[in-house]
């Protein structure tokens, strides 16, 4: 998943792994959630798109969304 900035520029990028692949990850003690070495996880993910005098909904991760 992309993390973006305001201006619109990518920070980092999220790799999330398929639930098989979480679950033997979460066994050996690493996450199942990698951000990109080094990135700052600064910004945000934007399902659809923002429309001026629209709604968005703000969550914690695309999970909840």
């Amino acid at each position: 998943m992309p993390v973006h900035r305001a201006n619109g520029c990518i920070s980092s990028l999220q790799f999330i792994a398929l639930p098989e692949l979480a679950a033997r990850l979460k066994a050996q003690g690493k996450p199942g959630k990698l951000n990109l070495p080094g990135a700052t996880m600064e910004g945000f993910h934007t399902v659809g798109s923002i429309e001026p005098g629209g709604v968005v909904h703000i969550c914690e991760g695309i999970a909840t969304a």
